[in-house]
């Protein structure tokens, strides 16, 4: 199932023990309170909400709230879900607050897994399964948006932004309509994410920002990388080359890799600045059972921007949201010792070298 195997990715690659920074309170869902929107209702400032394993037909709502945690369950096995059941509506929806939001599979609506509006916050370790978007922000600042799977969503991300940078890392986007749907002034981040077919995995529509799309594999989608735009002077390639800095991605089987809009100019443009991108096969571990890692001769690996953070191998970053642990070659000379004719109480020794 693809779900499991979704679940599979969180517990292989985050750190699922979430120490939260509040210094508030916390209060239980269901011991403390039955709902989540009751716990929600009842919190102050810098508060964490900790949520039980086990199915919820809502989440909460919660407005002009300074700060909050909603943390679920970090084990795998016994999963926070919020089930929606077909409706209309959001499973969270954040209004002029600050919200911090982790641990959830949040399923089938026709509205938002995650609504945030003039506001600020992060998203962490979430996975969102058939909806019709999986977050959407609305005049918001200063999101995090990281180590999370969208599975079968229409639009999976969709920012518009006033001031703050926008930062979505290591998270898997697959069966997608629309993978990444960005437009705002500021810069955003866009890194480290593995997109699989989606019909256009990455839009980009600035008005005065920059992007950074760095260390993401994009395959199998009919459009990779959107650049829209009102007019500007120039060509396509040097109106993109303002807002838009691509380099150390892997881009494969895509139908088409790049194309922009710019009023009433469009076509292909290049990245740029365009260093250290990759156009092969990334290797993936078994993709026909929706595994996504990277074999251990993927092209993928240690090939992400040299400026990026190191693995947690101690390597240079990889390519996608699933890093490859490399284990150090370590030789041993001699590759045995032998002791022979000792008697009890006497003492031997031997020399072994021992590098990588």
């Amino acid at each position: 199932m693809i779900c499991n195997r979704f679940i599979q990715f969180l517990t292989l690659n985050l750190i699922l023990c979430i120490c939260t920074p509040s210094l508030g309170d916390i209060i239980h869902v269901p011991d403390d309170y039955e709902t989540i929107q009751e716990a929600i209702e009842n919190a102050s400032d810098g508060d964490t909400v900790l949520v039980s394993p086990g199915t919820y037909p809502e989440g909460g709502r919660f407005n002009y709230e300074p700060e909050l945690y909603i943390i679920g369950s970090s084990d795998p096995e016994q999963p926070t879900i919020i089930d929606l059941e077909g409706r209309d509506r959001n499973g969270f929806a954040v209004q002029y607050a600050t919200g911090h939001i982790e641990n959830f599979l949040i399923r089938d609506s026709e509205g938002a897994g995650i609504y945030f509006a003039r506001n600020s916050g992060s998203v962490k370790n979430c996975i969102f399964k058939d909806l019709n978007s999986g977050i959407v922000g609305t005049d918001i600042n200063d999101v995090v948006i990281e180590n999370c799977v969208f599975d079968s969503c229409e639009w999976t991300v969709r920012i518009r932004m006033r001031g703050g940078p926008t930062i979505i890392r290591g998270s898997l986007f697959a069966n997608c309509t629309i993978g990444i749907d960005i437009g705002l002034p500021q810069p955003a981040f866009i890194e480290n994410n593995t997109f699989i077919n989606t019909r256009i995995a990455i839009v980009t529509s600035t008005y005065g920002g920059l992007y950074r799309i760095t260390n993401n594999i994009i395959t199998g989608s009919r459009l990779a990388v959107s650049f829209l735009h009102e007019p500007e002077d120039g060509s396509i390639d040097e109106v993109v080359a303002r807002h838009l800095n691509i380099s150390y991605n892997c881009l494969w089987n895509n139908e088409v890799n790049y194309s922009a809009d710019l009023g009433d100019r469009g076509g292909a443009f290049n990245p740029t600045p365009g260093t250290g991108m990759l156009y092969e096969n990334p290797l993936f571990a078994d993709p026909e059972e929706d595994d996504f890692h990277l074999q251990e001769d993927s092209p993928c690996i240690n090939a992400g921007d040299p400026e990026s953070d190191i693995d947690p191998d101690g390597t240079c970053a990889d390519i996608g949201a699933f890093y490859f642990h490399l284990y150090p070659d370590i030789s041993v000379e001699p590759e045995a010792l032998e002791f022979t004719d000792l008697q009890i109480g006497t003492v031997d020794s031997s020399l072994v070298s021992i590098q990588n």
